[in-house]
């Protein structure tokens, strides 16, 4: 952990976006039964891959983070988030593809319902170039890559399969969560 600091770690993998809605329960429905609320606030936090990204940074490690965004509103409030973090970031817009988007809706103490917003389809081929162009380019400087997966479609099998081939020609360690 000492060290941690002098490690030069790459995190490619899953960008989500966390939505908390805090909402006030007003009562049943009377046509249907299902709990009636009304928002009060709701705040973002970044998720997935991306958290795992400022988490290495905020310890002490330079961070380079590949992901995948789509084109919305969503992917705005993700890249503000990432350009107040100081990672290096090498972000690939794909105008086909949804911005993960995790929705909690909460009361004080319970939730009331979780809504995910997702591509499920893999990243194109072209992306999949453009990461691994990339990662080859900068695989000289890493101590480490992390695989952050939590199946949006990111990673591939033949990406990973790629990065691991040129991460262990490199004497780099590989972990994945």
């Amino acid at each position: 952990i000492i060290k941690f600091s002098e490690l030069n770690v790459c995190v490619i993998g899953d960008l989500i976006l966390d939505e908390y809605i805090y909402c006030q329960s007003i009562g049943m429905s009377h046509e249907d039964g299902s709990v009636v609320s009304t928002p009060l606030k709701k705040n973002y936090y970044l998720g997935g891959a991306g958290i795992v990204a400022s988490h290495v940074k905020k310890l002490g490690s330079k961070c380079d983070f590949y992901s995948v965004l789509g084109n919305n509103k969503e992917a705005k409030i993700v890249k503000k988030f990432l350009s107040k973090s100081k990672i290096n970031c090498n972000i690939f817009e794909d105008p086909g593809r949804l911005t993960t988007l995790k929705q909690r809706f909460k009361t004080i103490n319970t939730n009331l319902l979780r809504l995910n917003t997702y591509s499920t389809n893999e990243i194109s081929l072209n992306i999949q170039d453009k990461i691994f162009k990339m990662f080859e380019k900068n695989v000289a400087k890493y101590d480490v890559v992390i695989f952050s997966d939590f199946n949006y479609g990111c990673l591939p099998q033949r990406l990973v399969e790629k990065i691991i081939k040129v991460s262990k020609k490199n004497n780099i360690k590989i972990s994945k969560f």
